[in-house]
């Protein structure tokens, strides 16, 4: 992860929005902001003020004959203050992500939005485990070939904030390329509090592949394994002595068998301590940078967001795993006595950024 992107997080004190104008906004003040919260592996778009999004897609885009997910395009430095009005140069720029950035935004707005976009404004969910200039590209394209009259920027964990109406939590990302946890505390994120780690759903597939290998499954394509990950593994081991059942799936090569030890094992990477930093380390390490004083209220709201966190038995492994390495190893020993819970609620961590988005663009304060 670049530099930039961490100081962008961490620095400047509390902001709730970036916000940036290129056109007059009158006669379009009442009608509801466009809110696009691009992941890795899942763009969500719809507007303010819904509890859904409209649409939510992979985040692929065609180019040149090979499918991309735009996260995992090239980042090309382009100057891109020599965009034309109108956007003629932008489609036919040799910057290949500013091609894939106009491809998807196009399908977005052609087939699932279906309004025209110079007549809505537009609130993007910044994630802090994407590059800056990326969201540089994508508030040019919109603001310069689309025409939209503002984009204005949220950061993720700020969302979260607005989705929860808690003011302090600790917030754990775990998605398709990577995972972090950072405390809030009175709305404001604790700069200290932040970490990485690279453990997420593409680490739990990679495994899952291996496992299936083991197996006898020779070829297994990225959509069947992304299919098998979701309804056949779980986090949560069973009790002992119990056997996971064995199932068949039905591949584009030929049938395979899924046994107990692909589908309850591949996702012991996320907790495994070889490596990347484990989740439970994550949170652990993060409820040690927090202010003694805040800690308490910090540990007892645990906000879980992130697709990765919809495995089967996932919050009750991760909260296994957390007590047991505050209780067993001492670098955690401060952290004893506290009550680790996670909070509840009506949102699904795939789409909880967005949700607290749409609510901060319906908002009079924040949509000025």
């Amino acid at each position: 992860m670049s530099d930039d992107v961490i100081k962008r997080l961490l620095g400047g004190g509390h902001r709730t929005l970036t916000t940036a104008s290129s056109a007059s906004s009158v006669g379009i003040t009442d009608r509801q902001r466009v809110v696009l919260d691009i992941g890795a592996r899942l763009t969500k778009i719809g507007f303010a003020g819904e509890d859904v999004p409209r649409a939510i897609i992979p985040s692929v885009v065609q180019h040149d004959g090979e499918t991309l997910y735009i996260h995992d395009v090239d980042d090309e430095d382009d100057d891109l203050d020599a965009m034309e009005e109108g956007g003629p140069k932008i489609i036919n720029t040799n910057n290949k992500q500013i091609n894939c950035i106009h491809g998807l935004l196009f399908k977005l707005y052609t087939k699932h939005l279906m309004v025209k976009s110079h007549e809505h404004k537009v609130m993007l969910v910044r994630s802090c485990i994407a590059k800056e200039s990326f969201y540089a590209k994508l508030k040019k394209v919109l603001e310069k070939f689309y025409g939209v009259p503002e984009v204005s920027i949220m950061d993720s964990h700020e969302a979260v904030v607005y989705a929860t109406g808690t003011p302090n939590s600790l917030i754990l990302h775990c998605g398709h390329t990577s995972a972090y946890a950072i405390s809030i505390a009175q709305t404001y994120p604790i700069r200290k509090s932040l970490f990485f780690s690279n453990k997420a759903a593409n680490e739990v597939k990679s495994e899952l592949k291996k496992k299936l290998k083991e197996d006898g499954a020779q070829t297994v394509d990225s959509d069947d394994l992304e299919d098998i990950f979701v309804r056949a593994c779980f986090a949560q081991h069973p009790p002992d002595g119990v056997i996971a059942s064995t199932i068949p799936y039905v591949t584009q090569n030929g049938d395979i068998q899924i046994t107990h030890n692909s589908r309850v094992h591949s996702s012991d990477t996320l907790f495994s301590y070889e490596g990347d930093p484990s989740l439970q380390n994550l949170i652990a390490n993060a409820l040690l940078a927090t202010p003694i004083d805040q800690r308490t209220a910090v540990s007892e709201k645990i906000v879980l967001i992130g697709g990765c966190c919809h495995l089967r038995g996932f919050k009750k492994r991760l909260l296994q795993e957390l007590n047991d390495i505050i209780e067993n190893d001492t670098a955690y020993a401060s952290l004893r006595g506290l009550a680790p819970a996670f909070l509840d609620t009506p949102f699904l961590p795939n789409i909880m950024e967005w949700i607290g988005a749409s609510i901060a663009a319906s908002l009079a304060t924040t949509t000025r």
